[in-house]
């Protein structure tokens, strides 16, 4: 029986989904070997409520490694320093070698690297550090010494930051509450969702006292401040940067087709247009459709066909073809019990939204924490067809 290496390198949502699936099939003919920085890293969907102190950090960690010996699959704590798209070989920072016949990515995206070169801003990845900064953030503000704390970006996440930092700061030193602002790029915050759900999100910053500042590209992050690209400055003591800006930059540098930013350029199939015995997670790449090129949110459809077209790519069957259906679903916890749920058209707001959003993240965390041996639905390939 030929064995087929499949490297995941990354561990993101859809890896991580990826990895459930590959686990219940439990194939013989694929050697599987994820290569990621962490053993235990922090599920990136809890970190807003580890800022805001709604839970500690040891309850948001996944268990990759544990996981992983118990799926009968290789875990490998690294960075991927380069990939050898014509030997197949990923080098990774430790020096070691790790050959692959199947290669996929799910590698995230890192801030705009001249701004978080000049180590005047914060980036929210990776987590590791961006959690040691916050700590040392926290200190600061308790000693007086910032007075105003900016996190650029204008989706989700960002805005999930800055409700979760403030609500934090504001419970632990009310007295030296900084003042916070919020700026994007574009000409309102949460792009591609309902007006209400902009509406709503526009109405509880202002009601904190945190300032909207849009249509604010920004050019360079300052020791005082930010510069936007039309040479406004905006004071700020500390800038946390939660954009999506590119990709790595060994993964243009492997030679693999990539978008301006440095992202994969994928077919259909979520398969490289250069090389295709490689895949990528869709939310971290441009899709190549007869259309236009798009980016698409994480989903767990797109993880189960990542799954299936690895398997079936190992094995020279027909791959599934991705279709992406309906909108993201993005809940934005906006204090301690109440929340906000989008996914246009609707919105919702509740207790009930924030208690669903906590029972998402914490079943998830569980299944990489339980035992892998139980019997689980396979994927529904007819369905992927």
């Amino acid at each position: 029986m030929k064995l087929t290496r499949v490297l995941l390198v990354g561990a993101g949502r859809s890896h991580l989904e990826v990895l459930r699936h590959l686990a219940r099939r439990r194939d013989a003919a694929l050697e599987i070997t994820l290569a990621s920085p962490e053993a235990q890293p922090l599920h990136a969907p809890m970190l807003p409520g580890v800022i805001a102190g709604d839970l500690a950090p040891a309850d948001a960690r996944l268990d990759l490694s544990g996981f992983a010996r118990g799926a009968g699959m290789r875990f490998v704590p690294d960075q991927v320093a380069s990939v050898d798209l014509y030997t197949r070989i990923a080098t990774l920072e430790s020096g070691e070698f790790v050959p692959f016949d199947v290669l996929s990515l799910d590698t995230g995206a890192l801030p705009e690297r001249t701004l978080a070169a000049a180590g005047h801003a914060i980036a929210i990845r990776p987590v590791r550090d961006f959690l040691a900064a916050w700590e040392r953030l926290r200190q600061d503000v308790g000693k007086g010494e910032i007075n105003t704390l900016t996190v650029v970006g204008g989706g989700a996440i960002a805005i999930e930051l800055v409700l979760a930092m403030h609500r934090r700061l504001a419970r632990e030193h009310p007295d030296n509450l900084p003042r916070f602002a919020v700026v994007s790029d574009r000409t309102e915050l949460l792009p591609g969702h309902p007006q209400e759900a902009r509406r709503r999100i526009g109405r509880l910053l202002v009601a904190h006292q945190i300032v909207i500042h849009l249509a604010s590209a920004v050019a360079a992050v300052e020791s005082r401040g930010i510069v936007t690209v039309d040479r406004r400055r905006i004071a700020s003591d500390r800038v946390v940067l939660a954009t999506r800006a590119s990709g790595p930059e060994w993964v243009a540098g492997s030679g693999l087709a990539c978008d301006n930013a440095g992202f994969p350029r994928i077919n259909e199939h979520l398969q490289s247009i250069s090389h295709p015995f490689v895949f990528a997670a869709p939310q971290y790449a441009t899709v190549d459709t007869e259309r236009e090129a798009q980016s698409l949110p994480f989903s767990r459809r797109a993880a189960r066909t990542m799954a299936a077209n690895l398997a079936r790519y190992a094995s020279d069957r027909t791959l599934a073809r991705y279709r992406a259906r309906g909108h993201p679903f993005v809940v934005i916890p906006v204090d301690e019990k109440r929340a906000i749920a989008s996914t246009p058209p609707l919105v919702a707001e509740g207790e009930w939204v924030w208690r669903l959003k906590q029972r998402i993240d914490r079943r998830f965390v569980t299944r990489f924490r339980l035992s892998v041996a139980q019997p689980a639905a396979t994927i529904d390939e007819e369905r992927l067809s």
